[in-house]
């Protein structure tokens, strides 16, 4: 293929490209309760997980719907208040 005619990437473009440290997005919080089998699969705590709560201004694991551990080891929380909005 000429080099004018190859398909664009990310790297091409300076997208950063996140690193994967886990195979798969994993459920950590499920109605606001630990789910204690998944942390432990992804080599996680609950001090971790409280921690990474108190980032996010939550006082509470029970505050949380549903939170998970994303593959580049983020986590996103869905809180009681942003659901009934």
């Amino acid at each position: 293929m000429k080099e004018d005619k190859q398909p664009v990437v990310k790297k091409d473009m300076n997208v950063s490209v996140s690193q994967k440290i886990y195979p798969i997005p994993t459920e950590v919080i499920s109605d606001g309760k630990i789910v204690k089998k998944n942390l432990t699969k992804l080599d996680l705590d609950e001090a971790w997980l409280l921690h990474e709560l108190k980032q996010q201004n939550i006082s509470h694991v029970k505050e949380v719907i549903f939170a998970q551990v994303q593959t580049d080891g983020t986590l996103v929380t869905y809180v009681k208040d942003q659901m009934e909005a």
